[in-house]
């Protein structure tokens, strides 16, 4: 019989299975309303089809529901093929199995092409408010793990469709047309999602903690049910052993398409989406969890045909290019387990899923804060509209940016996923010296680095995480790749990274992490070497490699002075620092301690007479300034206020650390080269507290910079009392021309007497210091005079001091060994030439050091003759 009419066809075939009395709807409706009405227990057309019924019919209506999935009468090729809601609804695999048996390859292919695409193209229009995308998900899932003759047919057929992997170089052209992304890109993310972001967060302004904590659990929640089931869709494609090759090539690719993302520079618009790489990260860690550490080859990064997206130039933990390219020469290629694969595509994952989402935060806040600032100074008043609309977007930014971060099973599995991967560096650390592990030296500093900014992270956030385990593995690693007797880092800035996470981790930060604390510090690692590894960071740490170096070398030494106040309470690290003090590194720590002081001190006290200054103007009402200056000099006010808050901050930490070193050290600091310089510090910052212009320094409000002039004044005056004893540095206090005077101990003792700030019994040590210098002064003003016409070729020719022990420097100039000692133990270059040098290239000049010995004692014997009343020779 010949039926033009499709529902006519169809009519006629129920007829023949059913009986007249069964109809199926139109054939133009979706699928799921082909269903048998009037026979009783069926309701699936897979139900319908195994009932008894001739072949032939059979056979017809099986061929003819195929031509109508593949769209052959109706359905134009960009609707939805009638298949695709029908499964959805009713989850008919029966039917699909049947499709696939029985249909031919031709119009089999083109069923479930219609299939698959559609499912791609539902997926990528969900959000994550809706709930639709479980079913979506649950419906290829089901599909991927359906087995037909003991073979999972569709994720066969899925890796042989045309867009599995999109032949493009452009990210978001892969992401948007290849299959495998659009189930991995549901985002909570602002940019991404904006009616989400919208819904949920409607204003910005003036949210409880409860309404934005009711927001993130909504968020959460739909992202673990959707991570859930990506999971499993990813999880079944692998299993299929004849899939897993192809999907690996296409995860991998993913990352090489994605590494923009762990730059800080790139094109937002052309990058793969955040959303997509956060799920891909959050998959590929749950199946990196499953993986035995023991399976993971060793040198697959080092291997030629290595995916991994690293260049032999990229920054490695200690080894260079060369060597890299090297060891790379030595290994031939071999085919890396899936083991191995997941393992480094969930570290890669985590580089520029999570750790990439969290720096992009970090600019966001700096950036909203600019903003705000801009906005509260009046700055732009004629953009203040536009400040203010640009101000909203980012909060809500921000607000759904918290949301993908500060998720708790997120972060708890990243967590895991890097307790795996410092448990197999600690492996290789084990395997063999660092100077000799190529494996170890060759890895990507990122690895860590990552690690590190996790770790901040989940401190902060989620402290209790830590809980589990007494010693985490990744605080195993911290330590060992700071106290290791070989270097596991050769990058100052990583090594920083490594310092924070110990200062958050330190009791004065976090109290709630003290148990971990002492129990990283006490292991037999940090026994032995942690403490003259930071000693030796402190002064190394001169430069970070970054264009805010010069700033941030205060912070790293703020984190470290920090933590050494904590070994400090330890009495084996106590040992540790008494036993560094006899050595040289303790000279040049102590060196940059001086440094620092007087840098940080000088700027403080500048600041805040600055800050008086202008509150002076302002209380006049800034007489006879013009409105621009006026808001410059708001602009400067706001500038100094800032900076005396952190000045102030790391000055107080490094006095407080002078403190305790000179009490229980004091022979460590009477090094020739320091013992003058410290004097000098303190002298004139004594004057600066103390002296008749100590009225400049008061402020209104000093709580809010932090500036206690009571507290700083007496933290100096113990330096003092440690120190009072020590001859050098009584000598010392009155070498000092720039600041030191009679009167200076003097005022301080009154001061401090009136302010009530110390005992009396310290006091007392004050005036027996105070005799003394005066004792001192008076004989080196005889000893000046005698000394007054010194020959030119006994002068130091930097200073034009009088030599003690002079050496001659490789350009020729002569100076006095104190003198470039001072030099060089802030900079080991000739400081003439600019060329390095050390100690070991000065040249001894004993015979002129000699005569100069000579002609002080000749001028010593004649002032001792001239004070018995013999004659002075002239």
């Amino acid at each position: 019989i010949e039926l033009r009419d499709a529902d006519s066809a169809l009519d006629y075939l129920a007829s023949q299975v059913c009986g007249p009395s069964s109809q199926f709807l139109s054939a133009g409706r979706p699928l799921c309303g082909l269903r048998v009405h009037g026979v009783a227990g069926v309701t699936h057309i897979s139900e319908l089809l195994s009932r008894s019924h001739p072949t032939e019919v059979r056979a017809i209506l099986v061929h003819y529901l195929g031509l109508l999935a593949a769209g052959t009468f109706t359905a134009p090729m960009s609707a939805l093929s009638p298949l695709t809601p029908h499964l959805l609804e009713s989850g008919d695999s029966g039917l699909v199995t049947v499709l696939w048996q029985e249909l031919s390859a031709d119009v089999r292919a083109e069923v479930f092409n219609r299939l698959f695409t559609d499912l791609h193209t539902l997926m990528k229009r969900q959000r994550l408010t809706e709930t639709f995308y479980k079913a979506v998900l649950q419906m290829i899932i089901e599909l991927v793990e359906l087995q037909i003759d003991g073979v999972r047919v569709f994720a066969r057929f899925l890796l042989q469709m045309e867009n599995w992997n999109y032949n493009t170089e452009v990210p978001v052209l892969f992401e948007r047309l290849s299959f495998l992304p659009a189930f991995l890109c549901l985002s909570p993310f602002a940019s991404e999602s904006f009616e989400v972001a919208e819904e949920l967060f409607p204003v910005v302004d003036n949210l409880s903690p409860e309404e934005v904590l009711m927001s993130h659990r909504v968020i959460h929640t739909a992202l673990d049910v959707a991570r859930d089931r990506q999971y499993q869709l990813l999880y079944s494609l692998l299993r299929e052993p004849q899939c897993r090759p192809e999907v690996l090539r296409l995860l991998w690719r993913c990352c090489r398409l994605g590494s923009s993302r762990g730059q800080m520079q790139f094109d937002e618009s052309s990058a793969l989406s955040e959303g997509f790489l956060l799920n891909l990260q959050a998959t590929l860690c749950k199946l990196a969890a499953k993986i035995p550490l023991d399976k993971v080859d060793r040198a697959f990064l080092l291997r030629p045909d290595c995916p991994f997206p690293i260049k032999d130039d990229d920054a490695r933990l200690m080894a260079n290019a060369g060597e890299v390219a090297a060891w790379r020469g030595e290994l031939g290629t071999e085919a890396a387990s899936f083991n191995t694969q997941g393992f480094f595509l969930a570290a890669y994952a985590h580089h520029i899923g999570l750790i990439a989402t969290l720096r992009k935060h970090k600019r966001r806040l700096r950036n909203l804060r600019e903003a705000e600032r801009i906005l509260d100074s009046g700055e732009q008043a004629q953009n203040a509209d536009r400040i203010r609309t640009f101000l909203n977007s980012q909060k809500r930014a921000k607000l759904c940016d918290q949301a993908a971060i500060y998720h708790e099973s997120l972060l708890r599995d990243a967590m895991f996923y890097y307790d795996q991967l410092a448990d197999w560096l600690l492996s290789l650390l084990q395997y063999g010296e660092t100077q000799q592990c190529k494996e170890l030296r060759s890895l990507p500093e990122f690895f860590l680095e990552d690690m590190c900014e996790l770790l901040v992270l989940v401190i902060e956030f989620q402290p209790g995480y830590f809980k589990q385990t007494p010693v985490p593995r990744c605080f195993r690693l911290v330590i060992a790749a700071l106290s290791h007797p070989y270097p596991l880092v050769r990058n100052p800035h990583l090594v920083s990274k490594l310092v924070e996470i110990l200062f958050y981790l330190d009791p004065t930060v976090q109290p709630r992490m003290e148990a971990q604390f002492h129990d990283l510090v006490m292991q037999q690692w940090s026994l032995d070497g942690l403490v003259t590894s930071l000693l030796q960071f402190y002064v190394e740490v001169e430069s970070t490699g970054s264009s805010s170096e010069f700033y941030d070398k205060f912070t790293i030494r703020y984190h470290l002075a920090t933590i050494f106040h904590s070994l400090w309470a330890t009495h084996l690290h106590r040992e540790q620092f008494r036993r560094q003090s006899q050595n040289p590194v303790f000279v040049r720590f102590v060196n940059v301690l001086i440094n620092d002081a007087t840098y940080l001190l000088d700027e403080s006290l500048g600041c805040l007479k600055r800050i008086r200054e202008i509150q002076d103007l302002a209380d006049s009402g800034f007489q006879g300034c013009t409105a621009e200056q006026q808001g410059e000099l708001r602009q400067e006010l706001n500038n100094n206020e800032r900076q005396v808050k952190s000045y102030l901050t790391l000055s107080l930490k490094t006095v407080e650390m002078f403190n305790y070193l000179t009490q229980e050290l004091p022979r460590a600091f009477m090094n020739g080269e320091l013992v003058e310089r410290l004097a000098t510090m303190l002298n004139y910052n004594l004057k600066q507290l103390c002296g008749s212009k100590c009225n400049t320094l008061k402020v209104r409000s000093p709580d809010k910079y932090g500036w206690e002039p009571r507290s700083m004044l007496s933290n100096f005056i113990t330096i003092y009392l440690n120190l009072a004893v020590q001859p050098e540095f009584q000598e010392a206090i009155v070498n000092d021309e720039r600041s030191y005077s009679e009167s200076l101990l003097p005022q301080a003792i009154e001061r401090i007497r009136r302010a009530g700030i110390r005992s009396e019994m310290d006091l007392q040590v004050l005036e027996r210091l105070r005799e003394r210098t005066d004792e001192i002064a008076n004989a080196r003003r005889q000893v000046d005079l005698d000394y007054d016409n010194a020959p030119d070729e006994f002068m130091d020719e930097m200073m034009f001091t009088l030599m003690s022990d002079p050496v001659e420097l490789p350009t020729g100039q002569i100076l006095d060994r104190a003198t470039i000692r001072r030099h060089l133990l802030n900079s080991a270059t000739n400081p003439y030439s600019k060329m390095p040098m050390s100690e070991s290239d000065l040249k001894e000049l004993p015979e002129l050091r000699n005569r100069i010995a000579a002609w002080k004692a000749e001028r010593d014997a004649e002032r001792r003759g001239g004070a018995r009343g013999e004659p002075m020779q002239h």
